[in-house]
């Protein structure tokens, strides 16, 4: 039965098991099955393809169950993912990957929690008063800014070192996480890696953390989706995984050891520093410290990359916008160095970057645990369900946006006469476990973009496939024209 068959609001709510949805439900795998080789209907790697096709199949909410037969809610109308949002309680829940957790529950002596990402509650609380109130001391992205410049000034000297003679480089995706780490690194413990400088070496600290970081979505994907046979034995995804993570934590003890050594006269109320602030933390754990700077690398070593080469793309494949872009960007600033001052004056920007979140978004949902009965679509969904808001479905369908196959950044603007829902596009997620790095990660979207753009008009060469690897990221090697501006 279709979610448009529901009954009305002024009718009783139908029971969560008549939410419509895949079957049949099979003893210990649940509807997993779906997701199998060779007997399911989708495949892991296009799973964002998959959930489209739930939209048609089901409608505006669907029900799958996971193994032991829980229950889990997909649920598609921004009006339904607004609901869930507004209604996360002090404590917002969500599903914790089980895998991960495990792992650092074996190992006490270099994690003294699930941390920030998997912990609940007063543990989540705890953890994210003392990690994130660091980031958003004031100062402390902004005084950030003067690195990124120059890094990004790196990075497009690497993009024109790797050229051709017509402007073209042929794996952009490679260049954009050695940035990413080198961003990253710089912000959490202080030290530039030196990623951007020439050809990295196989065996080199960047290498390994950009290898273990992409090695650490691959496995998760596995371990979430597959059997969880990982809970009875050392499967290969399990191993990928827990090297992975022993790989950045020893790399991220090495540097702390390192920044420590190199700190003068600390005064927590003056520094902006992130690494020293963190690193001087008082009430916070040691290992948590270390666990929570492993956690922001891995995330921001592939989500940045990738939201900016999807920006790129859109841009390359919309020439209209990027004249329009780099005439804001010139008329503000023309040649010098912006500032995070500038930010606050170029909305077309802003624009450009939340149509790309929309068009081709890197985070594909939101996921929580209901923390009371919610009403969505006409059903009653008990306490404790876990929810799936599929933000990139809604955001990309014309049901719920105007022109959705269309990159039009002035829908973001005042006076666009079809406004859609902000709820189709959380790319940081919403409340109180928003990713605490979003205003680093904005900062350097808008800055990188500034650059290129400013440096570069880019033309789109070939097109570019995209893949589910429990985030959405590119393919295949992505390959772009830069032709230098005069």
């Amino acid at each position: 039965m279709s979610s448009e068959a529901v009954a009305s609001k002024e009718e009783k709510p139908l029971p969560v098991y008549k939410v419509p949805g895949p079957s049949p439900s099979l003893p210990l795998v649940g509807t997993t099955w779906i997701y199998y080789p060779f007997i399911g209907r989708y495949t892991l790697e296009n799973l964002h393809r998959a959930n489209v096709d739930k939209y048609f199949r089901y409608g505006k909410i669907c029900k799958e169950e996971f193994v032991w037969g829980r229950p889990l809610i997909q649920v598609f109308d921004p009006d339904d993912i607004e609901k869930v949002l507004r209604n996360q309680g002090k404590f917002p829940l969500r599903p914790q990957n089980e895998a991960a957790v495990m792992f650092r529950k074996s190992r006490p002596e270099l994690y003294s929690s699930v941390g920030l990402v998997n912990s609940a509650g007063e543990e989540w609380h705890r953890l994210r008063s003392g990690l994130v109130g660091f980031i958003v001391k004031p100062g402390v992205v902004t005084d950030f800014a003067i690195h990124q410049n120059a890094i990004c000034d790196d990075l497009i000297q690497l993009l024109v070192d790797s050229s051709h003679s017509d402007g073209i480089v042929d794996n952009v995706m490679e260049a954009f996480h050695r940035m990413a780490l080198e961003s990253t690194t710089m912000f959490c413990l202080e030290t530039r890696m030196g990623c951007l400088k020439g050809d990295i070496e196989e065996g080199s600290e960047a290498k390994k953390m950009i290898d273990a970081s992409l090695d650490l979505f691959q496995a998760y994907q596995s371990l979430y989706y597959g059997p969880p046979l990982w809970k009875y034995f050392t499967t290969s995804a399990y191993k990928k995984m827990s090297d992975s993570e022993t790989t950045l934590y020893q790399i991220v003890t090495k540097y702390i050891a390192e920044a420590k050594s190199r700190e003068q006269d600390f005064d927590p109320e003056a520094s902006t520093s992130m690494s020293q602030l963190l690193i001087n933390a008082k009430d916070i754990d040691p290992r948590d410290i270390k666990a929570g700077i492993v956690d922001l690398i891995t995330a921001g070593i592939d989500t940045t990359a990738n939201a900016l080469v999807f920006a790129l793309n859109q841009l390359s494949l919309n020439p209209k916008v990027q004249d329009k872009l780099f005439q804001e960007i010139d008329g503000l600033i023309g040649k010098r160095e912006a500032t995070a001052a500038d930010l606050s004056s170029l909305p077309y920007l802003k624009a450009c970057v939340k149509e790309s979140f929309r068009i081709s978004p890197t985070i594909p949902n939101i996921v929580r645990i209901l923390t009371d009965d919610l009403v969505l679509s006409g059903y009653l969904i008990p306490k404790g369900t876990v929810i799936i808001c599929q933000t990139m479905v809604s955001s990309m369908l014309n049901d719920f946006v105007d022109k959705a196959d269309e990159f039009l950044p002035e829908r973001w603007l005042p006076g666009y006469p079809k406004r859609c829902s902000n709820y189709t596009v959380q790319p940081f997620g919403c409340g109180p476990r928003m990713c605490p790095g979003r205003r680093f990660a904005e900062q350097e979207i808008y800055l990188m973009l500034i650059k290129l753009i400013q440096k570069f008009r880019i033309e789109y060469v070939k097109e570019l496939e995209r893949q589910y690897l429990f985030i959405i990221t590119p393919k295949s090697p992505v390959t772009f024209k830069f032709i230098p501006r005069t």
